[in-house]
């Protein structure tokens, strides 16, 4: 995942919008005050609902298809085409507060209202229920989409329906605004305002979306690059490139599925960090941990976890690090199932458990417990396959 700003292109686009519209006065040398005024603040309403809904993370560029819920539940576990079924489903399983989904309903139909009062004041063509509803499906069909390419997000036709049905009740409010100015001079400058060409809402906005959507993506295209590191370099050069600080001496690498797991020390401190593959050729930075040397000796283990949609975990394996004393080789067992790792004597090592192991949630809870030797052991030993127990394991 790629983390950025959104505000730099909230900015940058009014900035050009302004410059764009005195470029076109000076040009044809006749303007319309109040419509600019109103089409402005279109478009800086417009910035906010994507703000609020593609970019409420300010996380960008994800392969729906590495999503875990794809891998695991095919396309209907990124796309929910049952109405109201998430809806329904969070409302009565017992653990989300009730304020939660009632703000994710009222949220969705809340932000697409504006929507539904700006395009019919602006254009008269869009003053007709069938165009806004059509209008309102299409946009929020499109955030959707573009949310499958976000981290933590899928499309939900809950959302959906509930951003048209706001953009619904933002035309009904103009049309009551309507009756409220009928025989006043508002109806005047409304009529100023508005845009009677039959031409397509979608062609007219064409440019400046087009315009936000080149500058988009050419700002996060740029952070894609400042916050990722290319697979084509030495392993010392990508650490170098992947971290912004001094992390230590590079003992040892091992590669684990779309990961990159690298055995550093710094000073009196073992650390792994972990460097996860963001696209074909390039990796971003995702984790660290560490566990002290002082007793020169030992070893440490992280449980590393795969998330369902609701981060709850459902799959595990575990890696393990430190310094071997006369051990040849160690077998991890994880939940019943062993994996035999050579290793060299007084010297450092770092394994990782082959695979990740679906199993039940209070098997995995047991592992952040005490008691975690009644799913997880490490047993070490030495070329005479003699089981040796002179490794301290460290936990901090």
């Amino acid at each position: 995942m790629i983390s950025a700003n959104f505000s730099i292109v909230f900015l940058l686009t009014l900035v050009l919008w302004v410059v764009y519209r005195v470029f076109l006065y000076k040009k044809n040398r006749t303007s319309n005050m109040l419509r600019e005024v109103v089409l402005f603040l279109f478009l800086f309403y417009f910035l906010v609902m994507i703000s609020l809904t593609i970019f409420k993370n300010s996380i960008i560029f994800t392969n729906p298809l590495k999503n875990y819920q794809y891998i695991h539940k095919g396309i209907f576990g990124i796309i929910n085409v049952i109405p109201f079924k998430e809806t329904i489903a969070t409302l009565t399983d017992g653990h989300t507060p009730i304020r939660i989904p009632l703000i994710n309903i009222f949220g969705n139909i809340l932000v697409f209202i504006p929507l539904g009062f700006f395009i019919p004041l602006l254009f008269e063509k869009y003053n007709k229920a069938s165009k806004v509803f059509v209008l309102g499906f299409v946009s929020t069909l499109c955030i959707e989409l573009t949310q499958l390419f976000i981290g933590n997000n899928v499309c939900d036709i809950d959302d959906i329906i509930y951003n048209t049905t706001g953009a619904i009740l933002g035309l009904l409010i103009f049309r009551l605004f309507e009756k409220i100015i009928e025989n006043t001079k508002v109806k005047e400058l409304i009529g100023n305002i508005r845009d009677y060409s039959t031409e397509s809402v979608f062609i007219k906005s064409g440019k400046i979306i087009l315009a936000i959507s080149i500058l988009t993506v050419s700002i996060y295209v740029k952070e894609i690059y400042s916050q990722t590191a290319s697979d084509k370099l030495s392993d010392d050069e990508l650490i170098k490139s992947a971290f912004n600080y001094d992390i230590g001496e590079l003992i040892k690498s091992v590669d684990f599925e779309d990961e990159k797991l690298f055995l550093v020390k710094n000073n009196e401190y073992l650390n792994v960090e972990r460097l996860v593959r963001y696209s074909k050729s390039r990796y971003i930075n995702n984790y660290n941990g560490g566990v002290s040397l002082k007793d020169d000796v030992g070893y440490t283990f992280n449980v590393m976890s795969k998330f369902n949609s609701n981060m709850s975990e459902e799959s595990v394996t575990v890696m393990v690090y430190g310094k071997n004393n006369n051990a040849t080789s160690m077998v991890i067992n994880l939940m019943g199932n062993e994996y035999k790792v050579e290793l060299s004597k007084n010297d450092y090592f770092l394994a990782v458990y082959p695979e990740y192991l679906e199993v039940e949630h209070e098997e995995i809870s047991k592992l952040y417990r005490e008691n975690f030797d009644e799913v997880l052991s490490f047993k070490f030993f030495d070329e005479n396959n003699i089981e040796i127990n002179d490794m301290k394991l460290i936990l901090e």
